[in-house]
This record gives C-alpha cells, sequence and structure tokens, in this order.
C-alpha cells in the first residue's frame, strides 16, 4: 500500500513540476548521449506498437512540420545530384534495398555514405555514394559521417 502511495505521490510531483523534469531529463540525455540511445532503442524495441502509433500520433498533429522536413529532404536529394549522375545506377540501389526488405521482411535503406546534409561535409546524390544497408543502421548513424580509418 505505501509503494502505491508513493507512485501516485510522484506521479502528482512531476505533474505540477513538468518544465523541472523536462529540464532535468534534457541534461541527464546530454550528460549520458551513448547510454540514452541504447536505452530508447532497448525500449523502442520492445514497445514497438506504442512507438508506431506516437509516430502516427506525431505526424497528424505536426502535418506542416513533417511536409517541411519532407520537402526539405526531397530538394537536398535534387540540388545534391549530379548532372553526370548515372540515374539507371542509383536506381539499381533503391531495387536493392527493397527487394532486400522483401526477400528478408527486414527493412533496408539506401544510404548516403556521404552525407547530403551533414554538419562538416555535404555529398552527392550519386552512386559511388550510396550504399544498401539494413535502416537499423541507417537510422542509428544520422548525418554522421566518419571517412574511412576513423572509425
Amino acid at each position: 500500500m505505501a509503494s502505491e502511495q508513493k507512485k501516485l505521490s510522484m506521479k502528482l510531483w512531476r505533474e505540477r513540476n513538468k518544465e523541472h523534469v523536462k529540464q532535468y531529463q534534457k541534461k541527464w540525455q546530454e550528460d549520458n548521449k551513448e547510454l540514452h540511445v541504447v536505452l530508447k532503442k532497448d525500449w523502442e524495441e520492445r514497445n514497438k506498437e506504442k512507438r508506431s502509433e506516437q509516430y502516427k500520433e506525431y505526424r497528424l498533429q505536426n502535418k506542416p512540420k513533417v511536409n517541411a522536413k519532407n520537402a526539405r529532404q526531397r530538394a537536398s536529394r535534387t540540388t545534391a545530384t549530379a548532372s553526370w549522375a548515372n540515374l539507371e545506377r542509383i536506381e539499381c540501389y533503391y531495387s536493392l534495398a527493397a527487394m532486400l526488405s522483401k526477400e528478408s521482411g527486414e527493412k533496408w535503406h539506401v544510404d548516403h555514405i556521404v552525407p547530403l546534409q551533414g554538419k562538416n561535409v555535404c555529398g552527392l546524390h550519386v552512386h559511388n555514394n550510396l550504399r544498401v544497408i539494413p535502416a537499423k543502421e541507417n537510422l542509428s548513424k544520422g548525418n554522421y559521417f566518419a571517412p574511412q580509418g576513423t572509425t
């Protein structure tokens, strides 16, 4: 009974102190980036349906933001496609990713080795800057670029 009362008390405190809790969580995440990523991935793996619903709800509530992000990504890909790019070879990477996804039941992505919108470098949307990798790996790396031999 005492533990239920304590849980309720803590819940009420968190509700009354939302801004404090938010700042504390943000600082903890910054101080523990690697652990936070591991814990977040673990939670998402155990709660796939719940996370899927959260993404869906976010997209519904933030349509302008989501549309703007998608437009930015399309525009960056368009402007990053060189005039000399081999579009047939680029299409092959996307076909391979689709085939691997279908055959394995696991999602595969076409990854830009040098990100199109990286922090320190910007790559091109050309066939020799592409590779097909598991979606989990692609989503976890973000716009990170590590030159060969520095990982």
